[in-house]
């Protein structure tokens, strides 16, 4: 193919690359619109689950500190001296 054509392909690429993104973009507006009630309600139930991730994790990790610290106080009995 020469230099010509692969301008044309190119200019016909960007201008159905360019309709797809228009008619997508519709498409989401058409249902941001239609569907705003359970858009809220989905992200609203994103926060709280991202928000009882933290916190579970943030307990885990307090509780795994203190049953290390428990585990470090066992003391030894007998002889240590090899240690």
């Amino acid at each position: 193919m020469n230099r010509g054509m692969w301008k044309r392909v190119a200019v016909y690429g960007a201008a159905l690359a360019a309709g797809a993104l228009a008619l997508q973009w519709l498409d989401y507006d058409r249902l941001a619109r239609s569907r705003s009630g359970e858009i809220y309600t989905a992200l609203i139930a994103a926060a709280f689950l991202a928000l009882g991730v933290f916190l579970g994790r943030l307990a885990l990790q307090q509780l795994h500190a203190s049953a290390l610290s428990q585990a470090l106080e066992i003391e030894f009995q007998g002889d240590c001296s090899w240690l």
